[in-house]
């Protein structure tokens, strides 16, 4: 590829700011991003993708809960590992971040709740995935 001055000659277009009318963007260009991309690139979105068109069976993924729909899955996830003595180890982290701030890895049902709870209260999405 070849840098160009004008937008509208470029072969591809590497966008910062998100896309929300492809229509109108060239036929001929490349794009870096997609339509419903977020079904892939956040973390609580890509379990639900996942499980939708593997079926349910996405054992690739690890075991994920969104937190802000899913805490009463996780509680009985975790209390159904709890009684069987399986290993609870799980990561809280937040839905829609790109890097590791804010994680936190914990074998606490109450330390994942509150961390869930505190999200909330400053508007963060939080998933809890179970740590491999």
């Amino acid at each position: 590829f070849v840098a160009v001055q004008d937008r509208k000659d470029a072969e591809a277009l590497y966008l910062l700011q998100h896309v929300s009318d492809f229509p109108s963007l060239p036929y001929h260009q490349l794009v870096s991003q997609y339509p419903f991309e977020a079904g892939l690139v956040r973390k609580d979105l890509l379990p639900q993708t996942a499980r939708r068109w593997c079926r349910g069976h996405a054992t690739w993924l690890p075991t994920t809960f969104d937190l802000t729909t899913e805490v009463q899955f996780f509680v009985a996830e975790y209390r159904r590992r709890q009684a069987s003595g399986e290993d609870n180890l799980w990561i809280v982290k937040r839905a829609q971040d790109t890097h590791s701030r804010d994680a936190h890895v914990t074998a606490s049902l109450a330390c994942a709740v509150r961390l869930m709870e505190v999200g909330s209260s400053r508007g963060l999405e939080r998933v809890a995935q179970k740590y491999v």
